[in-house]
């Protein structure tokens, strides 16, 4: 066995360790697992993780410094992170790190893979080809960290000269992942610490000394060299940690129940089978360790995927490959059947998940993985022409974001973006000067809250701001980002709405921080209990500290929070509820009046009284959770004094009415033109896109017509390049609730020549309880190639 006593070493047996080299080997499972692992991002799109990727490249690129600059959960290479959306620069730098990334990690596979026998290398294999779409990026390097841990042990053997090389390489590897995202830094310091621990258990000083300098050496060595600053460090670290602790707390998701049984099964099983796997060393102070290594990462991993339940790909292929890693720690000194049989239990338990759970079959799940190695092997033959591939995808993207007369405003001043829709700035190379937590809804702690606020306070603020009201999971929109936009609201005036977004422009007022009110200022509340809001022809900011209940907090520390619900009653009794982020909700937020979209900005504070909030109450999503939650709740509610730059503006609300349109847009994503086809003036919506209509309460009929640019069905490129269509989609969306489906047609010339003609859009009549908005979007399928989609004469009826 591996470890014996505490201080002695026990020899190697040669009969065992011949055995060991009838193992996997290195021939096969490197290959394998690196063309698996191997991937050059992603298409360039506006979506909200492409766009925070492509920021985080041209971070890179215009020198920003971690932790001043920019905060966000990845580091200083985070903008190679194998998902990353393209934004050009650093092209050839971004590829050569793939590969070598995917060969740093199928190197460490391979070589702990070299201790168990075939089958169990197989396993492997499958569970990576299987779970493809949940092993990129967060998945795969986790798995990295515990198949390196395997490869420490069973090189401790071999001579210094050999282990020593090895050792160092690993941490540079495993620093350079560190690196991509700061909760890697997290389990580099878990591996260190463990391994050194080890080391010292048998009294392997210089080994402890070569594991740890390796790491932190390479980890500091690869932070200057990716421009940043040392004195920069402690900010970094510090900062990091701060967006990483807040992250649970507002950007949990709740799981489907069937899932969730599946995960805590798959947890417990597999905290079990560690257990099962090592528990021939129990005595050994080290045993203890590498068993604290494996059950860590192992809640980590459940932790950093099940927080957002909509991550659990990513579990289920760690819970399958974690057990696996810990078992190439003993291979190779001894045969264990029963711990191979709960690493085998815990492989099937994830399998049953997955053929539970998800809609695709293990099959199409292989077919997938073949096809990604194929595209892998003709990008790795011809990496100039997918360079230049890709760049022309990024040329198609900045040419869709039309925005002329915010363009021509802005000229060469200074802007900055909210809430997500960065692409806008990089689209049309504007002088972009981010917040440091440049995505709103990272937003989400005092720090980052004050980090972003102070962005807009001082006097190197940015001179315009392109806002546009983009809360994500249904939050109440004035607490994304809340300090951010309050400031914005005293210090900038509004100069023009284009295409849905409200370009900004920075005044002389002064703009002191928000400060927390007094205690004397709070009032105690219920949770669920109404509370009054006093009128006034100014602004007004809530505050409100919810705390969770022991039982809230070991359930926030085993699974994730439960979420909060802020229910508002307008002045003509309108319900709506949105979610509230406990947290963001203690360093206030201005909850009147009420602005929901860019046009709510260009109105006086006193302006549209019926839809002031007359009230608001703060209750559990789910009722059945109010136990996990401390029953009194503080509130305060503060006159936001001016003098502001918000006025009346009214005149700047634009007329989007379209050629055919019955109606103006209320609001529409930046990707639109007008062009003839077939006859007709039509609206050209390259998807993703979409277009919203505000409609009253009552009932309506919808007619319209739509399709995809004739041209395309016939064009050579769009067949070479695999064009697959696009789905048409019409959807109510009502404040503070998920949107509800009215109409869908998928539309693919490509496959169906029926389609190349054109489509008829007609909803049957559907009531609204309360004002809403129509949505009529065109999402892409598997590739956004010649989605020439278009829209015309959508006429929007009340039915009597």
């Amino acid at each position: 066995m591996i470890f014996q006593g505490g201080a002695a070493e026990r020899p190697a047996d040669p009969a065992a360790l011949a055995q060991s080299r009838r193992g996997a080997g290195m021939w096969w499972t490197l290959p394998a697992v690196f063309l698996l692992l191997l991937h050059f991002g992603e298409r360039p799109s506006s979506d909200l993780d492409p766009t925070w990727s492509m920021v985080l490249r041209w971070a890179h690129l215009h020198g920003l410094q971690w932790g001043r600059d920019i905060v966000f959960t990845y580091g200083p290479l985070g903008f190679l992170t194998p998902m990353a959306s393209y934004y050009p620069g650093a092209d050839r730098l971004f590829d050569v790190a793939q590969i070598l990334f995917a060969l740093g990690q199928a190197a460490v596979v391979a070589l702990a893979l070299r201790a168990v026998p075939g089958w169990i290398a197989l396993a492997v294999i499958a569970v990576v080809a299987i779970w493809l779409r949940g092993i990129a990026g967060d998945a795969a390097w986790y798995a990295t960290f515990a198949f390196a841990f395997a490869v420490v042990v069973n090189s401790a053997q071999s001579v210094a000269r050999r282990r020593w090389p090895l050792w160092a390489a690993l941490g540079f590897l495993l620093a350079a992942i560190a690196s991509i995202k700061f909760t890697s830094t997290v389990v580099l310091a878990l591996w260190v610490s463990c391994l050194v621990a080890w080391c010292l258990c048998r009294r392997r000083y210089a080994d402890a000394a070569v594991i740890c300098g390796s790491a932190v050496v390479s980890w500091l060595v690869i932070w200057l060299a990716s421009g940043q600053e040392l004195s920069g460090l402690f900010a970094y670290l510090a900062t990091s940690f701060d967006i990483v602790s807040g992250y649970g707390p507002a950007m949990s998701m709740e799981a489907d129940r069937r899932l969730e049984a599946f995960a805590i099964a798959a947890q417990i099983v597999e905290m079990v089978a560690l257990v099962w796997i090592v528990r021939a060393r129990y005595g050994s102070w080290a045993t203890w360790f590498t068993l604290a290594f494996f059950g860590a990462l192992s809640f980590i991993v459940w932790r950093a995927s099940l927080t957002r339940a909509d991550h659990w790909p990513m579990f289920f292929a760690c819970a399958s490959l974690i057990p696996l890693a810990a078992l190439c720690c003993e291979g190779r000194y001894r045969s264990a059947r029963s711990s191979t049989v709960a690493a085998g239990i815990v492989v099937l338990l994830s399998m049953t998940a997955f053929l539970a759970t998800s809609p695709a079959t293990p099959g199409a799940m292989v077919s997938e993985a073949g096809a990604s190695v194929a595209q892998n092997l003709r990008v790795l033959r011809g990496l100039k022409r997918f360079e230049r591939a890709r760049k022309a995808e990024w040329e198609a993207l900045r040419a869709s974001v039309k925005l002329p007369r915010i363009a021509e405003t802005v000229g060469r001043e200074s802007v900055d973006v909210l809430m997500l829709d960065q692409v806008v700035a990089l689209g049309l190379e504007l002088d972009y000067r981010p917040r440091p937590v440049f995505q709103s809804y990272q937003a989400n702690t005092a720090a980052t809250l004050r980090l972003n606020e102070a962005h807009f306070s001082g006097d190197a603020a940015p001179r315009f701001v392109i806002l546009k009201m983009q809360a994500i999971d249904a939050r109440f929109p004035m607490q994304e980002d809340g300090l951010a936009l309050a400031m914005l609201l005293k210090r900038y005036r509004p100069r023009l709405i284009e295409a849905g977004y409200l370009l900004l422009e920075r005044t002389s007022l002064d703009a002191a921080p928000i400060t927390l009110p007094p205690a004397s200022a709070y009032r105690e509340s219920r949770l669920g209990e109404p509370i009054e809001l006093p009128q006034s022809d100014s602004p007004l900011l809530i505050f409100a500290d919810v705390q969770l209940s022991w039982l809230g907090r070991l359930r926030a520390f085993l699974l994730r929070e439960p979420p909060l619900a802020l229910n508002l009653q307008t002045q003509a009794g309108e319900q709506l509820t949105f979610r509230l982020l406990r947290r963001g909700a203690q360093s206030g937020f201005v909850i009147a009046p009420l602005l929901l979209d860019a046009r709510d900005w260009t109105r006086s504070p006193g302006a549209n009284a019926d839809r002031r909030a007359a009230q608001v109450s703060i209750s559990p999503v789910d009722s059945s959770q109010a136990n996990l939650f401390a029953q009194e709740v503080r509130v305060a509610l503060v006159p936001f004094t001016g003098p502001f730059a918000m006025e009346d503006h009214s005149a700047l609300e634009e007329s989007a009415a379209y050629p055919g349109f019955s109606q103006p847009a209320s609001d529409q994503s930046a990707v639109f033109d007008v062009v003839n086809e077939r006859g007709h003036r039509v609206v050209f919506m390259h998807a993703p896109a979409w277009i919203e209509f505000s409609l009253a309460p009552g009932e309506y009929r919808v007619r319209g017509a739509l399709g995809l640019l004739e041209r395309a069905a016939a064009d050579g490129g769009c067949i070479a390049g695999h064009a697959d269509g696009v789905m048409a989609e019409a959807s109510i969306r009502e404040l503070g609730t998920q949107p509800r489906a009215l109409w869908q047609a998928r539309i693919n010339p490509f496959a169906a020549p029926a389609d190349n003609a054109e489509r008829e859009l007609d909803i049957e009549s559907f009531h609204l309880p309360r004002a809403a908005t129509l949505r009529i979007a065109f999402a892409m399928q598997a590739n956004n190639t010649c989605d020439w989609s278009y829209l015309r004469d959508v006429q929007i009826e009340p039915v009597p």
